[in-house]
């Protein structure tokens, strides 16, 4: 069933429900002020009945068919109701109309407040409502009324409330297709321009807004997703282009140096030196693969996070390139600083730091690791590391890219590398709630390039 068929459904059931409640309450109320009306018309009739046999007055005789009852004092009935007395001994006096009245069950006189019950009975086939007053001798005094009028008035009331409660529901229904079909509107118009988006992979149409309110925040809400989707597509195409770039090079170099090989009456120095360029070659091929595979999946950042200590990592890393190279790497600040986040992407980001400052500083320089923490106000803690190298530092037109993708400065051309190493610290930064950095040492004296990182985990975007 469609969204508009439901609404209209829907709009349907609660008016119908709604107007067959006020339907029946005006029915009860309509009977209850009728009935009201006949029950003062009965009391009427009765009360002066009681009021004198209260006296003790006595009764005469009816006379001839026709003439009016009287008691001995004046008038005691119409010809409108039905009247009769039943006295204390059983014997029943009709004083209006020929048939007897049913008594109440009870002595009204002990069981009812006032002294007084209605009941309703058929008589001659006809309705009737009647009065039962009880005096205290035991006595009765019974008035009855027909009321084939009233229940033929609120026959007729209910039909009508029916019709209308009908009608009222008809009208709403059809009311609320139409208005269904307003409100549907834009939601299909939605649906079919996501089918379209999907059918046809056009990233760079927008879904029409359509209109204000929940549709148009929806509207809204799919073209930030399609933008989103736009950028990732980008991204990813100008990545693969970067790293067909980027893998033309080595594999250029690598078909040079096994064509070399190829060549006979090779001098055996020559081709010792060959096999050398090619393992170097294969070397960073293997590790430009390595990263372009970090950089295109997000499988290492779905690594869950957990408590570790940022010091223990930075010590690793520089224990491990002291190994390595020999290189004289000094860590200071703080001993400890302790956070929830994904020890192996923030290792591989503190190594591809260390690594940095290795290619670009002087074999005998020393590197320094400065760790510490940091806060904002009203923010959360933050832990930093900033390594510091001995080289030639970034020239001014460098520094807003050095994060970028493949991007390498003129002076870094002519060393091995990829140009991923920073992105991908950055990535990792950004993976973890904070950011990468990069600068120029005050002194002049080289580079400082860094990672601050909040220490809750805010681990969200995918690397890449």
């Amino acid at each position: 069933m469609s969204l508009r068929a439901r609404v209209a459904l829907l709009v349907g059931l609660v008016v119908a429900v709604t107007t067959a409640v006020g339907s029946i309450g005006a029915r009860v109320v309509a009977e209850r002020e009728l009935i009201g009306e006949v029950d003062e018309f009965l009391i009427e009739r009765a009360q002066p009945l009681v009021e004198r046999l209260g006296g003790d007055q006595i009764i005469d005789d009816r006379g001839p068919r026709g003439e009016r009852p009287v008691y001995l004092g004046g008038p005691v009935a119409e010809f409108d109701s039905r009247v009769q007395i039943v006295l204390n001994d059983g014997t029943t006096i009709v004083l209006t109309g020929d048939d007897v009245i049913p008594l109440a069950e009870a002595d009204p006189y002990n069981e009812a407040r006032r002294h007084y019950v209605f009941e309703e009975f058929d008589l001659d086939g006809s309705p009737y409502r009647s009065i039962n007053w009880g005096l205290p001798d035991g006595t009765q005094v019974a008035v009855a009324r027909d009321v084939s009028e009233v229940r033929s008035s609120l026959t007729s009331i209910g039909r009508q409330l029916l019709a209308l409660a009908v009608g009222v529901t008809g009208l709403a229904s059809v009311a609320g297709w139409f208005l269904a079909g307003r409100t549907s509107r834009p939601i299909e118009e939605l649906t079919a321009a996501a089918d379209t988006v999907a059918r046809t992979q056009d990233l760079a149409v927008p879904i029409g807004a359509g209109g204000g309110g929940e549709v148009g925040a929806l509207a809204a809400s799919f073209n930030t997703m399609l933008a989103g989707l736009r950028t990732s597509r980008e991204q990813q195409h100008r990545l693969v282009l970067d790293a067909g770039h980027e893998l033309r090079t080595p594999l250029t170099s690598l078909r040079a140096s096994v064509e070399l090989l190829d060549q006979p009456g090779l001098d055996p120095a020559d081709r010792q030196q060959l096999g050398h360029r090619i393992r170097t070659e294969i070397d960073e091929l293997t590790t430009l693969v390595n990263e372009l595979v970090d950089l295109g999946t997000d499988a290492q950042i779905h690594e869950a996070p957990e408590p570790c200590d940022l010091c223990d990592l930075v010590d690793a890393v520089a224990a491990g390139a002291r190994r390595r190279h020999g290189r004289s790497v000094v860590v200071s600040g703080l001993e400890s600083v302790p956070l929830v986040g994904q020890p192996t992407m923030l290792r591989r980001a503190l190594a591809n730091l260390v690594a940095n400052a290795e290619k670009f500083s002087p074999a005998d320089s020393e590197i320094e690791i400065l760790v510490g923490t940091d806060a904002e106000p009203g923010g959360p803690d933050h832990a930093f590391v900033t390594v510091r190298d001995r080289g030639p530092g970034f020239a001014p037109a460098d520094l807003p890219h050095v994060f970028d993708r493949f991007y390498r400065a003129a002076e870094a051309r002519s060393t091995s590398g990829s140009g991923l190493g920073l992105s991908i610290v950055r990535h990792i930064a950004e993976a973890h709630g904070g950011i990468a950095w990069a600068e120029n040492r005050i002194d002049g004296a080289g580079a400082a390039v860094g990672i601050r990182i909040p220490l809750t985990p805010v681990v969200s975007a995918p690397i890449g």
